[in-house]
């Protein structure tokens, strides 16, 4: 073979592998559009998310490390390793900024003991954080009883109990021991799920749960006199017993107290009342302004 036949091979390869190359960079990026399309979110999804980036374009960083996360995946259940990430982000932000970190708290309610991952008190208020540590997409809606998580390209779905709704039934209990001249904010922190198809306020994720707590109220709330005595209270009603910590395992599937009736706030845990507007009577919150929840007369 001449060595003229030698350079058209060549070349015909080289163009050959070029084509390819160029085929596949137009078939990755048409799909990741097609799928950027599919999954635009609604207007209301993970509202909470874009509220705290709108408040500062640049989260607060704090790192949890890898080989910390590595070795939580080793020795930790998946419920213990989100809580113990968003922990360190917690005692963190409380050391940095100042505020009072309660994990793993947990009390007697009327009817039994309630458990709360996380407790965050600084100026803005009282944060009841909820973790959950689940892969994938979730998908659900304020008033929706039960949620969605997706997994394997839609190959695998599972129910979850509305997480909103959950930690209204925490807040609810929690008003008995606070009393309803505190503000609290019920919170639900995703550690890796995509959350972009969620409707519901107090969404977060890991990356912007700093800047939610430092920006919510965007003032004093409490007072620094106020927050001792919230953490007084707190540790006073604090149960230790590891006989109840374990009965209340065994409860916790249990339907939650007052959110089963429809008639408190699954957002802050207050109650809700009957008002009159201009389209007719709907449920609204009675702690407006403060919390905007509202519900339809008919849907309850």
């Amino acid at each position: 073979m001449s060595s003229t036949g030698i350079i058209l091979i060549v070349v015909g390869c080289i163009v050959a592998v070029g084509l390819g190359v160029g085929i596949a960079f137009l078939v990755v990026y048409s799909g990741k559009r097609a799928q950027s399309k599919d999954e635009k979110p609604t207007d209301s999804a993970a509202y909470s998310e874009r509220q705290a980036q709108s408040k500062d374009s640049k989260p607060i960083k704090i790192k949890y490390g890898f080989f910390q996360k590595l070795h939580d995946s080793f020795t930790l259940s998946k419920g213990e390793a989100g809580e113990k990430h968003i922990s360190y982000i917690l005692h963190c932000v409380a050391q940095t900024y100042g505020g009072i970190v309660l994990d793993d708290y947990y009390f007697q309610g009327r009817r039994r003991s309630v458990q709360i991952d996380h407790i965050f008190i600084n100026q803005n208020g009282v944060f009841v954080i909820e973790t959950k540590n689940y892969a994938g997409y979730i998908y659900g809606m304020e008033t929706q009883r039960e949620w969605t998580q997706v997994l394997a390209n839609g190959g695998v779905k599972n129910k979850l109990y509305n997480p909103v709704m959950q930690n209204a039934g925490h807040i609810y209990e929690l008003r008995r021991i606070l009393g309803y001249h505190v503000p609290i904010m019920g919170v639900v922190v995703f550690v890796k799920a995509d959350i972009k198809h969620v409707q519901a306020g107090n969404i977060i994720t890991p990356h912007y749960l700093p800047n939610y707590l430092l920006g919510f109220n965007q003032g004093v709330a409490i007072t620094q006199d106020q927050i001792q005595h919230v953490y007084g209270k707190l540790l006073e009603f604090r149960i230790q017993d590891i006989n109840i910590r374990e009965k209340h395992v065994q409860e916790v599937q249990e339907m939650l107290v007052g959110v089963e009736s429809n008639m408190v706030c699954p957002r802050c845990g207050g109650r809700l009342v009957l008002r009159r507007g201009a389209h007719g009577e709907f449920y609204g919150c009675s702690n407006y302004p403060r919390c905007t929840f509202t519900k339809n007369k008919k849907a309850s």
